[in-house]
């Protein structure tokens, strides 16, 4: 339950900080990749805070690239 509350203050801080800065800039581009990232990386980090087990992002590039090295080596 910590680690949640931790990973939830340390995004809210993130955004106090950083939001100032993007409404100077007036940048809709810069506000929505931010935006989307910080929701993106708060997300990861609440589901292994919360003790859900996260995918590696390797293993699809691992099931697509591994045929592909076998054909190259004529497995």
């Amino acid at each position: 339950m910590w680690g949640v509350t931790a990973v939830l203050a340390a995004g809210a801080m993130i955004f106090a900080f950083e939001v100032p800065a993007l409404f100077v800039r007036r940048s809709r581009r810069a506000w929505a990749a931010f935006l989307f990232l910080l929701t993106a990386g708060i997300s990861i980090l609440l589901c292994i805070a919360a003790g859900v087990a996260i995918p590696s992002p390797l293993e699809p590039l691992r099931m697509i690239f591994e045929p592909v090295g076998r054909a190259i080596r004529g497995e």
